[in-house]
């Protein structure tokens, strides 16, 4: 009993040793650039005492304090006013700090890049800092979504940012031109009912994409994974639907184009026509067209968990066009191409 009792109180014994230090996980913790005012996922540092004793920690602050851009936790403790006293690591022991931030708004079109630092004071005298970094960009963010009920022109000088879905009415063209983003969030799509012109070009293409800017692992972005959002719907009754230069990626499908054939027998107009573009890593069909008209010159479609391209009737012209069916995140995937006669 007495050994016990002493091996216990050599286990909760401290030292002020000045040639003691903490080791951490990372001595950076680096957010990516994200959409201002929408928080960030959370980072994890991990601080070990990988000495023979234990270690007490005086403060934990951010050099910033309270107007710091990021929101700190250690081992469930939120650093009000940007710090926080007295932690105790037992020896061969560790804390866990979440850390979070939150971006500002920019007020221009150029981001807006930021540091701070967090400080360990320990009672040795010893201070050791994790430098925190990220960066903000500004966007039109619509919480509840987009609705096109007369013929529209987006801006260009800033990203869109889409919650719920952007919708075409029946009778309006919206138009996106050379350097149009539009970064739509989880579950939402692009809805057709009037009709789509996008009218990029080589250098600056109209982009259709999620909204996660931030990376899944440090080798992978969310942008480079598919089913971060829905996708493009030509809805029944939609033609002349016209997409020049346009970059669709990281979606659940790539093109929806329901059965507009039917409407009007004699119309030869296509109901969408893709030149110079590009659909890939999409987690179901990237172009399914369902007895419709379409004419497809210089696409790319590509690395899809469905058919990559599906035709289901219709009259349909493809020239100079890539379809490559190299999905990686499975080994059971759909055709590069799929025929199916209506």
């Amino acid at each position: 009993l007495a050994l016990l009792v002493v091996a216990c109180s050599d286990y909760e014994s401290f030292s002020d040793n000045p040639g003691f230090r903490l080791a951490f996980s990372q001595d950076t913790i680096a957010f990516d650039t994200l959409i201002s005012t929408i928080p960030s996922s959370t980072k994890t540092l991990y601080v070990f005492n990988n000495n023979s004793d234990g270690m007490r920690i005086s403060t934990i602050q951010l050099e910033s304090g309270a107007a710091s851009r990021f929101r700190v936790n250690v081992d469930g403790r939120y650093l009000a006013e940007g710090a926080w006293h007295d932690f105790e690591v037992l020896k061969h022991d560790s804390l866990v700090v979440r850390i979070e931030m939150t971006p500002p708004e920019v007020g221009s079109t150029e981001p807006l890049y930021f540091t701070d630092k967090l400080h360990f004071l320990l009672e040795n005298g010893v201070k050791q800092t994790v430098v925190l970094s990220g960066g903000s960009i500004d966007a039109y963010i619509k919480k509840e979504g987009m609705i096109i009920e007369s013929d529209e022109t987006l801006l260009t000088d800033k990203a869109y940012v889409i919650y719920d879905s952007l919708v075409v009415k029946q009778g309006a063209t919206l138009t996106l031109t050379e350097g149009t983003t539009l970064m739509f969030h989880d579950k939402a799509a692009l809805h057709v009912y009037g009709k789509l012109i996008v009218q990029g070009s080589l250098e600056k293409p109209v982009v259709l994409r999620g909204d996660r800017m931030d990376h899944m692992f440090d080798y992978l972005r969310y942008d480079n994974t598919p089913s971060r959002w829905e996708g493009v719907i030509i809805h029944p009754g939609s033609i002349g639907n016209e997409l020049f230069q346009c970059d669709i990626h990281s979606s659940c499908f790539g093109i929806i184009c329901e059965d507009t054939e039917q409407l009007k027998p004699d119309e030869t107009k296509p109901s969408v026509t893709l030149d110079c573009c590009i659909l890939h890593n999409i987690g179901g069909d990237g172009l399914q067209l369902n007895n419709c008209v379409s004419s497809v010159t210089n696409t790319q479609i590509s690395n899809t968990l469905g058919h990559t391209v599906s035709i289901n009737g219709g009259t349909h012209m493809f020239v100079y066009r890539t379809v490559a069916q190299f999905y990686p995140f499975t080994g059971t995937i759909g055709d590069a191409l799929h025929l199916v006669s209506s």
